[in-house]
């Protein structure tokens, strides 16, 4: 019997894949507590990016920024990581997060950021805040912009209960 596998390293296959992924990451915390959510990306071999910026529309009823993290990637590509928050008039409740991550040199696989969120302190019956990029822009260090940009959403989980921590038996006595 002969099956007929597709070949996912064809050259065919690869051009069907996008050009770079932007991925947000998830967290847990408790109403009042912080959330610290991760921004990845990923290229395909020889797409070199300068510069990323995204939009994430943001609850201001659950979610507030705190503060926005360079990881040590990005530091060592000479890159640094800007976050503003600010209302969206369009739409009532929802603020717009714009993240822009630059570098002088191309921006290394995995994590470039994460932006730190406080919870509300009432956040009622919702467990889940979802985050969904609804604009990425990528300029490749040719300053052209990128086109098939894929994107994959996050959220914050709410639990209702707080984390609970195991003692060290040898240091509870």
């Amino acid at each position: 019997m002969l099956f007929c596998i597709p070949n996912l390293f064809s050259p065919i296959a690869r051009a069907q894949e996008k050009a770079a992924t932007i991925t947000l990451g998830t967290d847990t915390a408790v109403a009042g507590g912080t959330a610290v959510i991760p921004i990845a990306f990923h290229a395909q071999e020889g797409v070199k990016i300068k510069a990323l910026s995204v939009e994430i529309p943001v609850p201001d009823k659950f979610l507030r920024l705190q503060a926005a993290g360079t990881s040590l990637r990005t530091e060592m590509a000479g890159g640094e990581v800007k976050a503003e928050q600010s209302s969206a008039p369009e739409k009532d409740g929802i603020s717009i997060l714009q993240v822009t991550v630059c570098s002088q040199k191309a921006l290394p696989a995995g994590v470039l950021a994460s932006l730190e969120f406080r919870l509300a302190e009432q956040v009622g019956d919702t467990s889940k805040v979802a985050l969904q990029s609804s604009k990425v822009i990528m300029t490749t260090e040719e300053g052209q912009t990128l086109t098939g940009v894929e994107q994959r959403n996050g959220e914050v989980a709410i639990s209702k209960t707080p984390p609970s921590f195991v003692g060290c038996f040898l240091f509870t006595h």
